[in-house]
């Protein structure tokens, strides 16, 4: 497993990214890349890199630290949508 520190300019890349999220990286906090796909935080997995895409894990979004975007879907039209078929919204 090989992990590489963040430089403070690199940080602030990152913090850039995250905002979308929002979540936000202090000054404080040890970033580190692990294997070129997980970021890790004060030592704990954040953020997952795919290819150039930033991802939240999902303990970060669990305990409310990151945001994702969400719909609300009609409870008629749950089976449907659990079964594949397409949303579509107005």
């Amino acid at each position: 497993m090989r992990k590489v520190t963040l430089r403070k300019s690199e940080t602030k890349e990152l913090n850039e990214k995250t905002t979308v999220f929002g979540f936000n990286i202090s000054k404080n906090d040890k970033v580190e890349i692990i294997d070129e796909s997980a970021i890790s935080i004060s030592d704990k997995i954040a953020f997952f890199k795919i290819k150039e895409r930033i991802i939240p894990s999902l303990k970060l979004v669990l305990e409310g630290k990151a945001k994702l975007k969400s719909i609300i879907v009609d409870m008629g039209a749950v089976k449907f949508v659990v079964s594949g078929a397409d949303i579509m919204r107005p």
